[in-house]
C-alpha cells in the first residue's frame, strides 16, 4: 500500500447546514442546563488549524482542516486528497505521523509533511516498523478501535486477555519499546483513544464513556481507576479520536461527525454540535494527536530531594554465598564490591552502569529466577534500576519522580516490589508483571486514612503472611504501618496504623523479622535514643507492644536492626562524633550495654548489618573516601536449652582491599 493520488471523491464532507443544540450524547436533544457557575477550563494551546485525516470507500485518504477545535464551530478549510490504497486500518499519531495496519501483518509509517510525504528509509518503498500475527487483529471489528497512538508515539492496545499495553516508538531510532501491560480487565471496553499525554478513553459495551490518565515520562497512573464522562450514549459512534487537550471528535452509525470537550472531568455543555454530515459511517476518521496540547502539561512535577553524601552501604547476599557491599559514591555513581566469604577483604568491585546521579542508599531484591535488582533514587527524584547475573547489567529507567528512595520486597506471588514516597507524602508502589517479569507502572495506594503524610525517606518494609508491610516515618513524627495484599487491591487491610508512642521520632524506622513470626521495628527519637518495639506478623501485631529505650545513650542519624543468631534484635547506632555501636537483647529481655565499634573520626556512614548464615553477623561502613571496612560478629553454639548463644566480645574493622573495577 502505497499512497498515490486517485480520482475518488470525499464525499463526507458536506457540512451539516445546521449545528445540533445542547446534546446529551443519547442523539437526543436536550433542554439546556440550568446556569451554574463555570468551572475554570483548562487552557489550550490549540495549532489554528487542526488536521483530521479520513479514507473514503475507495481507499482514498483526505486531509480535512477545522477551523475550530476549542469551540466546536462547523468552520472547515482546505480538504485534500493525499493518496490512495489505504484500505487496511489507519491510525494517525503526532506531528504528521499515520500508522497503516495492513492486512499482511504488517504496520507502516508514513509521515506528512505539509507538502507532500517524507521518503521512506534508503532502499525501502515504505516504511515497514512491525511485522507480526499480533497486528491483523487489529483489522477485525473487534480489535479495529482497541489502538491508539497518544501525543508521543506511544501505542496503546487491548489484548484479547483485557491487558492494557503501552508500546512507545521511536520515529528517530525507528525503535520499539520497551513495552509495559499498564492494567487489567480493559476488555471491558470495546473502544479507546487517547488525547495527547497518555490520557485514554475507553467507552464499554453500555455506551459509557471513562477517562483515564496515565503519564509515560513518570510511568505514573495518575487516574488509573478513571471517571465517567457524560451520561451514556456513547455507543452511537463507529470512531472516536483526539487531537488532544481532551477535544475529542466522533463519527456517528449514521454519518455525523460531532464534537466534544472535556474539561476538569466533564464535559463542556456546548458538546455535541455536529460538524460534518453524510460520512461513510464504517471509514476511519483520524487527527494528529499533538494538535491541542494543554496548558500546563498533564505532568506530575519533580518534587525536591534532600541531597545526601555518604549514604549506609546496603549488604546482601547472592544465591551463590557472595556478600555484596552496594553503595553511591562521593561522585553519586553506583558500586558493588564484592565479598566472596566473611573472611575475604579482597573485593571485586563492579559499577551498575546507568544510575548517574544516584542519591541515598541502594535497594536490593532478589526475583524468583536468582537475578538480583538494585533499584536507585537520582537526585533529579527518578529511579533507576539495574540487574546482576554475574555482571552488572543496565536495566531500565523507573522514573517516577518521588521524593524519597525505594524500598524493595519479593511477594507472596514470587514477583519483586518497589515501594516509595511522592513530594506530597503518598506511597506508590510498581510490581512485576508476573515472576522475573517486566515492572508495571508506578500506582498510588489509596490506603485509609487518605489524610496521611509520610517524609520523604525511604519505607521499611517486610512480608507479613500474604501480604507486603510497609513502615513508614509520618510527617507528625509518628510511625505507622499498613498491610497490602500482593495485588494492591484496596480493601479493608489497606488501613494504616500507628505505633503507639509517647515520643516523637526523628529517623525513618528500620525493620527486621524475628522466629516464629516476629517482628522488630527500630527508630531514633528526636531525644536522640534508640527505641525498639516488637510485634508479630498477624493483621494487629502490633497492637498491644509497647516501645523499649535501648540504654540512656543519645545518638544521631538512622539506627539499623538485624535478627542475631539468637533470634533477637541486635542494633546499631552512630553518634553525633560519628562513632559506632552495638548492641543484642540479652536473655533476660533486656539490652546489654552499647559497645563502641568504631572510634569517633572513621566512619561517614552508618553501620550496616547482615545476618550471614547461621551463626554470623557481617558489619560494614565507609570512611569520607568511600574505602569499606567490614567485619564479622560471630556466635558460639547454645550450651544448653533456654540459654543464649555468646558472641565474641568485640568485632575487629579491617580496612578491604578493592582489586578490580569492572
Amino acid at each position: 500500500m502505497t499512497p498515490s493520488n486517485t480520482g475518488a471523491r470525499f464525499r463526507a464532507l458536506s457540512v451539516a447546514a445546521t449545528v445540533a443544540s445542547t446534546l446529551v450524547l443519547s442523539g437526543a436533544a436536550q433542554a439546556a442546563p440550568s446556569p451554574a457557575p463555570k468551572a475554570p477550563q483548562q487552557e489550550l494551546t490549540c495549532s489554528s488549524t487542526i488536521r483530521t485525516l479520513g479514507v473514503d470507500p475507495n481507499g482514498g485518504l483526505w486531509l480535512n482542516n477545522h477551523l475550530d477545535p476549542a469551540n466546536g464551530e462547523a468552520r472547515w478549510g482546505e480538504n485534500r486528497l493525499l493518496g490512495g490504497g489505504w484500505t487496511g486500518r489507519t491510525i494517525a499519531g503526532p506531528d504528521g505521523s499515520v500508522y497503516a495496519f495492513i492486512k499482511e501483518g504488517e504496520i507502516h509509517r508514513w509521515r506528512w509533511n505539509g507538502n507532500g510525504w517524507d521518503a521512506p528509509p534508503p532502499g525501502q518503498a515504505f516504511d515497514v516498523i512491525a511485522r507480526g500475527e499480533w497486528v491483523k487483529k487489529f483489522l477485525t471489528p473487534e480489535f479495529r478501535n482497541r489502538v491508539a497512538f497518544d501525543g508521543f508515539n506511544h501505542m496503546y492496545t487491548v489484548e484479547a486477555n483485557g491487558e492494557l499495553w503501552v508500546n512507545p516508538y521511536n520515529a528517530q531510532t525507528r525503535v520499539w519499546g520497551p513495552a509495559r501491560m499498564l492494567a487489567k480487565g480493559w476488555d471491558r471496553y470495546n473502544a479507546i483513544f487517547t488525547t495527547f499525554d497518555g490520557v485514554i478513553y475507553g467507552r464499554d459495551n453500555a455506551g459509557k464513556l471513562f477517562r483515564h490518565h496515565y503519564n509515560a515520562a513518570t510511568q505514573r497512573w495518575i487516574d488509573e481507576a478513571g471517571v465517567e464522562i457524560g451520561n451514556g450514549g456513547w455507543q452511537e459512534f463507529t470512531r472516536l479520536f483526539s487531537p488532544g487537550g481532551d477535544i475529542v471528535y466522533g463519527m456517528t452509525k449514521n454519518g455525523e461527525l460531532k464534537w466534544h470537550r472535556v474539561t476538569n472531568n466533564k464535559l463542556d455543555p456546548r458538546s455535541g454540535k455536529v460538524l460534518i454530515s453524510n460520512w461513510t459511517a464504517d471509514a476511519d476518521i483520524t487527527a494528529f494527536t499533538n494538535q491541542c496540547p494543554p496548558s500546563p502539561p498533564l505532568i506530575p512535577g519533580r518534587p525536591d530531594v534532600w541531597r545526601k553524601d555518604h549514604g549506609r552501604t546496603t549488604l546482601s547476599v547472592s544465591p551463590d554465598g557472595r556478600i555484596h557491599h552496594s553503595f553511591v559514591s562521593n561522585d553519586r555513581l553506583v558500586a558493588d564490591a564484592i565479598q566472596r566469604t566473611p573472611s575475604e577483604l579482597n573485593l571485586e568491585v563492579h559499577l551498575a552502569r546507568g544510575h548517574d546521579g544516584a542519591n541515598g542508599a541502594p535497594a536490593f531484591g532478589q526475583s524468583a529466577d536468582g537475578t538480583q535488582h538494585l533499584v536507585t533514587h537520582n537526585v533529579d527524584s527518578d529511579m533507576q534500576r539495574s540487574t546482576f547475573g554475574t555482571t552488572w547489567q543496565p536495566g531500565d529507567a523507573l522514573n517516577g519522580r518521588m521524593a524519597g528512595e525505594p524500598a524493595l520486597i519479593r511477594n507472596n506471588r514470587n514477583e519483586l516490589s518497589i515501594y516509595a514516597f511522592d513530594g506530597g507524602g503518598w506511597l506508590w508502589h510498581r510490581t512485576q508483571v508476573g515472576q522475573n517479569g517486566a515492572f508495571g507502572p508506578w500506582r498510588k495506594l489509596s490506603v485509609y486514612p487518605e489524610t496521611t503524610n509520610f517524609v520523604a525517606e525511604a519505607p521499611a518494609v517486610l512480608r507479613a503472611g500474604e501480604n507486603n508491610r510497609v513502615f513508614g516515618l509520618d510527617k507528625w513524627g509518628g510511625i505507622q504501618y499498613v498491610d497490602l495484599a500482593a495485588d494492591h487491591v484496596p480493601s479493608t487491610g489497606t488501613v494504616w496504623r500507628k505505633l503507639a508512642s509517647d515520643v516523637t521520632f526523628a529517623s525513618r524506622p528500620t525493620v527486621t523479622e524475628l522466629p516464629g513470626g516476629g517482628q522488630a521495628v527500630v527508630a531514633r527519637g528526636t531525644d536522640g535514643k534508640v527505641r525498639v518495639i516488637t510485634g508479630s506478623n498477624k493483621w494487629d501485631g502490633f497492637k498491644n507492644s509497647t516501645w523499649t529505650v535501648v540504654g540512656d545513650r543519645a545518638f544521631a542519624g538512622e539506627p539499623q536492626v538485624v535478627a542475631s543468631p539468637n533470634g533477637v534484635p541486635a542494633i546499631s547506632a552512630k553518634g553525633a562524633d560519628g562513632a559506632l555501636y552495638f548492641t543484642e537483647q540479652g536473655g533476660d529481655g533486656a539490652y546489654l550495654p552499647w559497645e563502641l565499634v568504631s572510634d569517633p573520626g572513621v566512619a561517614a556512614t552508618e553501620l550496616s548489618l547482615l545476618r550471614y548464615g547461621a551463626n554470623s553477623v557481617i558489619l560494614s561502613f565507609r570512611n569520607a573516601q568511600d574505602e569499606i571496612y567490614i567485619g564479622t560478629l560471630e556466635w558460639n553454639q547454645k550450651q544448653a536449652p533456654g540459654t543464649t548463644a555468646k558472641r565474641s566480645a568485640k568485632v575487629s574493622f579491617a580496612k578491604a582491599k578493592k582489586v578490580a573495577t569492572k
